[in-house]
């Protein structure tokens, strides 16, 4: 492998994004941002997950997301208590 070839792989660029398909950080940044967005706002915590549609709900409930809202959502409605994984 010749210096120039190796300079490529490992430029900063393919470093800083991993593998993804933005070209530069900046679109990285924006296709964060926006995946981001829409699983905040489908996670239940901003609209009930009884509102949407029965395939939305149960492709949701598989998003950490989701399930950090009913958790945080039955602690402070429902005086529930958070139980440690140690217990």
């Amino acid at each position: 492998m010749s210096a120039n070839a190796a300079r490529g792989a490992l430029s900063k660029d393919r470093l800083a994004l991993g593998i993804t398909l933005a070209k530069s950080m900046p679109q990285f940044g924006v296709a964060t941002i926006s995946f981001f967005v829409v699983m905040n706002l489908l996670s239940g915590g901003v609209m009930p997950l009884e509102g949407m549609p029965k395939a939305l709900q149960v492709t949701m409930q598989a998003a950490p997301s989701t399930q950090f809202t009913a958790c945080f959502q039955s602690v402070l409605f429902r005086g529930s208590e958070i139980v440690t994984a140690a217990d």
